[in-house]
């Protein structure tokens, strides 16, 4: 091994790691998926959603779906978002109407 056995500590990290992340993690299939979500936010004045996607559709589906429930059921007025023209302006239309 060409760095003293870096290699398999990293592999074995990452194990460790994915299955962290495996625990804390719920699959998102519909609206109701959310609820875990909605319920650690509690009375939050602000939610902070990052992402480092950049154009992955699944990122702006789920997104949507959540800011619909953070007006619906939390009462948000505004949502900042950095994206694309499209898709914010379908938020826009979506909260003013």
């Amino acid at each position: 091994m060409p760095f003293g056995g870096i290699e398999s500590n990293l592999v074995e990290n990452a194990g460790m790691l994915a299955a962290q992340v495996r625990d804390v993690s719920w699959s998102l299939k519909d609206s109701g998926d959310l609820d875990h979500l909605l319920d650690a936010i509690g009375g939050a004045r602000y939610v902070l959603l990052g992402e480092a996607s950049h154009g992955v559709s699944d990122f702006y589906l789920w997104r949507t779906r959540l800011s619909q429930r953070l007006i619906q059921e939390k009462g948000f007025l505004f949502i900042a978002v950095e994206d694309d023209w499209p898709d914010s302006y379908r938020i826009n239309r979506y909260v003013r109407h």
